[in-house]
């Protein structure tokens, strides 16, 4: 009874510590599992220790949502020098990660990958005792909370498969199946599991706002189970890199291949898994205007975050439940504050991950995306000045349109996992790859319409798409142009088999811009005329003496602005000297872009089991080329 009363104590309370150390429940009586699982409030208490792990120090908190996700094509660390390539987070970030990992960013033994370790231990001790107690065959209520087990464990296992491949795969508790430590598993056997258990899950789990449990975000709906079920067959049928047949967990490095599985005549052949997920995405899309729908315009989705609560039934499917004084998503996502003011109490908070500068340029200037995911200026004594090129924000995540003034590293905004824009974009992807031209048209243009609002635009767009290779990409560009800085760019590279072919493209793309050299990308056949852009920008201040305006940065803006009140932008260099051009090539520039990777990201696309993974389960071993041990 003892370790019942441990759980309850901690039952959802991210924003309180009950101890990190996994729940050694392999002592629990069957007594005290069959008085939690046999009683809903008691249950449900078991499932928000599941969520809990959100908010462990070290996690998703402060080590998950700040280092996995960049660098791709439109974002990357912001914080990255060539003076400094052998810094531990320019490491991580540039495809280059050390095993041992001296300052312990993520070589910890409660680190990220053991605490979604505790989290699926916490989840399959739930899953199991509701199976077992919970009645879920006339019980509603215990049904939900079996289905939002499932899906929680299917979230941990595949944000671990992103990060390292195969990993140990475990789907039973540790007490019944007494294996402490187990080796690596071929990440099919995990993806297999996983979709097993969401299609379950999703005859389980309530719509949005079908119940008061899923009137917000914060907790499983059905939109975001199928939603999810659709990113997972996705991943599985894409490509990764991956030990030869039968080498797992012997230090091969492998090929950057799809599954044996997908091949014709084997069990995820002949498209099968993007049936699996163009399926999903209808039962969501169905429920259009019911319970999801695209917000009315793309600020609006990001002023709602920032409110920290945001209510089902909207865009929003599913955000990562942070109390109010948890997590760290604004300190290094947010536009930065380089002082303290009305907006930020905490000096130079914001601006660890950025996008690209060069993703400006993917938008067209009618395109209402570009000035929210594209911020050239950061808050200085008060006001926006321009910033340094290399160091853009993502508008997205703003200081300014929080309710609260922030003084801490945590914020307790809660980050959006998944919206209904994204359920949109992959049912055109998985209808294109199944040859249905046309409904890929329908939902791709649900999206773009909502970025221009113009049904003569968005049309003559969609009628330039004429065969299966033009629509894949244009979603190839469209998940660009609508998810920077979402943490979602990175996994689609990777899934498309185009991660270092992307990463190069945006590299010669930044050179290009600099140097003011026309460029045409072989990826996407677009072209980029930065020959008609000037390389001095300047500014001057509306009527609050806050908001800079900026001329110089789009295409065609080369020279002096029109009208009074402009000043010409200028830095002081190193030797004290004054620069007027902005947009410029050099040598230090180059150097920094080329740090987009150290190493060959589709080599290196995952991290390495660190030292103190290893050092505690003595069956795991490095494969990609890593140090094995």
């Amino acid at each position: 009874m003892k370790k019942l009363i441990y759980i309850l104590a901690c039952t959802g309370l991210l924003a309180t510590s009950c101890g990190e150390d996994l729940l050694d429940t392999r002592s629990s009586s069957s007594s005290d599992s069959e008085t939690m699982f046999s009683n809903e409030t008691y249950a449900e208490a078991a499932v928000m220790n599941i969520y809990r792990q959100f908010g462990v120090d070290k996690s998703y908190r402060n080590r998950w949502l700040i280092y996995y996700g960049a660098n791709s094509d439109t974002e990357w660390y912001v914080g990255a020098s060539p003076d400094k390539p052998t810094d531990t987070k320019t490491l991580i970030y540039s495809y280059n990660a050390s095993y041992d990992d001296a300052n312990s960013q993520l070589n910890e033994s409660s680190g990220q990958f053991a605490l979604a370790y505790t989290a699926i231990e916490n989840a399959n001790l739930a899953i199991a005792g509701l199976r077992k107690y919970g009645n879920v065959e006339n019980n509603a209520g215990m049904r939900y909370l079996l289905g939002e087990a499932l899906v929680l464990r299917a979230l941990y296992y595949h944000d671990l498969v992103k990060a390292w491949g195969d990993v140990p795969a475990r789907f039973q508790p540790i007490g019944e199946t007494g294996d402490v430590i187990k080796p690596k598993s071929d990440r099919d056997v995990i993806y297999r599991q996983i979709i097993s258990d969401l299609e379950e899950a999703v005859n389980y789990v309530y719509w949005p706002n079908e119940s008061g449990k899923t009137g917000l975000t914060t907790r499983v709906n059905k939109a975001f189970a199928y939603g999810l079920l659709a990113r997972v067959c996705l991943s599985a049928a894409g490509y990764s890199q991956r030990p030869d047949e039968g080498q797992i967990g012997t230090g091969n490095v492998g090929q950057n291949r799809r599954s044996r599985l997908t091949e014709s005549g084997q069990a995820w052949g002949d498209g099968a898994l993007y049936t699996k997920a163009l399926d999903a995405c209808k039962e969501v899309i169905a429920k259009e205007n019911a319970c999801v729908g695209l917000e009315g315009s793309f600020e609006e989705i990001w002023r709602g975050m920032m409110k920290r609560e945001v209510a089902a039934g909207g865009e929003t499917l599913f955000v990562i439940p942070f109390a109010d004084n948890r997590g760290q998503w604004m300190n290094n996502y947010a536009v930065k504050h380089y002082t303290a003011d009305k907006y930020c109490g905490k000096a130079n908070a914001g601006g660890t991950i950025g996008p690209l500068p060069t993703l400006y340029y993917e938008y067209d200037r009618n395109d209402r995306r570009r000035d929210i995911s594209c911020v050239p200026f950061r808050w200085n004594g008060g006001r926006q000045e321009l910033e340094n090129i290399q160091k853009w924000y993502s508008g997205k995540y703003r200081y300014e349109w929080m309710d609260e003034v922030i003084s801490g590293n945590d914020c307790g905004i809660k980050p959006i996992v998944m919206r209904y824009a994204d359920v949109l974009l992959m049912a055109a992807e998985a209808a294109n790859e199944l040859n249905d031209l046309p409904y890929a048209k329908t939902q791709l243009r649900k999206v773009r319409y909502r970025a221009f609002k113009s049904d003569e635009a968005v049309d003559k767009y969609l009628e330039g798409i004429g065969s299966k290779d033009a629509m894949f990409k244009a979603i190839y560009r469209e998940r660009m142009l609508e998810f920077s800085c979402e943490q979602i760019r990175k996994q689609d590279l990777i899934r498309w088999g185009l991660l270092k072919a992307s990463l190069d493209d945006a590299k010669n793309k930044m050179k290009a811009m600099l140097d003011h050299t026309p460029y045409t990308s072989e990826l996407t056949g677009k072209t980029y005329e930065f020959d008609l852009i000037g390389s001095k920008v300047y500014y001057k201040y509306d009527a609050d003496g806050e908001t800079v305006q900026l001329h110089g940065l789009d295409f065609g803006e080369a020279g002096e602005p029109e009208g009074t009140g402009w000043t010409l932008f200028t830095s002081k260099k190193t030797d004290g000297t004054t620069e007027e051009e902005y947009i410029k090539s050099g040598t230090t520039a180059a150097a920094r872009i080329d740090m987009i990777y150290q190493y060959d990201p589709d080599v290196h696309m995952f991290w390495p089991l660190f030292k103190q993974s290893i050092t505690t389960n003595s069956l795991l071993v490095n494969d990609y080329g890593y140090p094995m041990q």
